[in-house]
């Protein structure tokens, strides 16, 4: 009775991060995690899916070692029966089974915690920029006024005017 109480109180939080079913398999050997991270990555990247907030791998000691998301059921069961044959071998693959993953990004320090309990995701709250001020990548003012004016010349030689923008009855 006190693990299904333990699960409410870890789960409760989870219900409101709208969970996703995604595919993922054990790695035989942790020495193809790099390979099999990057085949997948270029055959079904996460971002496709709207989950590039999530681990592509995660050491899920409960299950016995490496795991690796592989896609969303749909998507990895539409790839030809050879090439999941060919990277089951390849890369050690298990068979595939579902589990849930945060299906957003965590907003903050109390979903991503509650996130974990699903699967690791990296955690890139949104900045929070105070009204008035600026927020750039840039905090040189010079800086700035040096890209701005490039930018403007390079509009300008597109044009080939001076840049200016001017009403179409003007001349």
């Amino acid at each position: 009775m006190a693990e299904a109480n333990y699960f409410e109180e870890v789960l409760a939080p989870v219900k409101e991060l709208a969970p996703r079913i995604v595919l993922a398999s054990l790695l035989s050997s942790p020495k193809l995690a790099s390979s099999a991270m990057k085949a997948l990555s270029e055959a079904l990247p996460l971002d496709d899916f709207g989950l590039l907030h999530v681990k592509r791998i995660h050491n899920d000691h409960a299950k016995g070692g490496l795991r690796i998301l592989l896609a969303p059921p749909n998507d990895w069961w539409a790839l030809s029966e050879a090439l999941r044959g060919e990277w089951a071998v390849k890369f050690g693959l298990g068979e595939p089974s579902e589990v849930l993953v945060p299906a957003d990004p965590s907003n903050n320090r109390e979903e991503f915690e509650a996130a974990k309990a699903l699967w690791p995701q990296n955690y890139h709250p949104p900045s929070t920029v105070a009204p008035g001020q600026e927020h750039c990548v840039h905090a040189d003012r010079s800086t700035q006024d040096a890209m701005l004016r490039g930018l403007w010349a390079a509009f300008a030689e597109v044009r080939g005017d001076d840049g200016c923008f001017r009403d179409s009855d003007s001349s």
